[in-house]
């Protein structure tokens, strides 16, 4: 009887630690920094005078990969291009009733939305309109601080090791629990 006791205590302890193990694997998960690596492109379509042009169809391509994606301008004029990867693109814009507009070396980085405001001239459909873009002095379209590091600047950091980790944790609300591996930035693990 002692032996039927002990051995259903110690299956019951078993069955304890076994299902307190499948909670924590299971809803314990620690919460991972979330790092946005593609970016976007919006804007309006618009005439010499400034009015909006409905229904402009824009195609984005990237001549060194042969990617392309194409969208509609909206009634108000305004589109749209989201989830690109980092790259150099090329934007066309055809409208009824106006020339072809080519925006060139439109540069889209990570986790950056570029506003980008797009004149049609009036033409025939021979004629193509060809437009550099240009930096962005201001991102008006979110409120986010971020910015893209180079390969190359992480080379060239004054740290031992050149670990982009240590460079991370000069960020403000990072902090460090004495081993390298245990970053948190605001409070959440990285």
């Amino acid at each position: 009887m002692r032996q039927q006791n002990s051995t259903r205590r110690c299956l019951q302890a078993v069955g304890f630690a076994f299902l307190a193990f499948l909670t924590l694997v299971t809803i314990g998960n620690p919460v991972h920094a979330q790092v946005l690596t593609t970016g976007g492109v919006s804007g309006v379509v618009v005439d010499q005078s400034g009015g909006s042009i409905p229904n402009a169809t824009l195609t984005i391509s990237d001549p060194l990969t042969g990617f392309t994606r194409a969208v509609t301008t909206n009634p108000s004029g305004l589109y749209t291009f989201s989830d690109l990867q980092p790259a150099t693109y090329q934007i066309r814009v055809s409208a009824k009733g106006f020339a072809d507009s080519i925006v060139k070396d439109v540069v889209v980085q990570a986790a950056h939305t570029i506003d980008l405001k797009v004149e049609m001239k009036v033409g025939t459909v021979s004629e193509t309109v060809e437009v550099s873009a240009q930096a962005q002095v201001l991102e008006t379209t979110t409120n986010t601080v971020s910015t893209t590091i180079s390969p190359e600047a992480i080379q060239d950091l004054p740290l031992a090791g050149r670990d982009a980790l240590q460079f991370a944790e000069l960020v403000a609300g990072v902090t460090n629990a004495g081993q390298e591996r245990y970053t948190a930035v605001d409070a959440l693990p990285a």
